[in-house]
């Protein structure tokens, strides 16, 4: 079986998150979201955040994966795989911190798969 290739970069910039969750990719309608990956992790408010990202906006959003994010600084890129996290059908992807607050800008990477 071959490598699943990423085909859309979403890049984040200065994104405020706290423990209300944000969308930050919404796919078009008959689509869902594979996120293969994160990178460029900055964090511009001095604090250190672990974030999750959740299929959908709502507060009852299930989490499909997490990453951190250092205080101030720059965090090693994070790599999902070929199996992603795998939003549901015409979900909006979410993030939120799941203590906290602070700013982030990063670039999501993967794929917008038909059903």
């Amino acid at each position: 079986m071959g490598k699943l290739r990423r085909t859309h970069v979403k890049p984040l910039s200065a994104v405020a998150v706290s423990t209300t969750i944000a969308s930050v990719w919404d796919p078009p309608a008959g689509k869902r979201v594979r996120v293969m990956g994160v990178s460029n992790i900055h964090e511009t408010a001095g604090t250190a955040l672990t974030v999750a990202v959740t299929d959908g906006t709502a507060a009852a959003s299930g989490t499909l994966g997490f990453f951190s994010v250092l205080a101030s600084g720059v965090a090693d890129d994070v790599d999902f795989g070929d199996a992603g996290l795998y939003a549901s059908l015409d979900a909006e992807v979410g993030i939120k911190s799941l203590a906290g607050a602070g700013t982030i800008s990063c670039t999501l990477v993967g794929r917008e798969e038909g059903w």
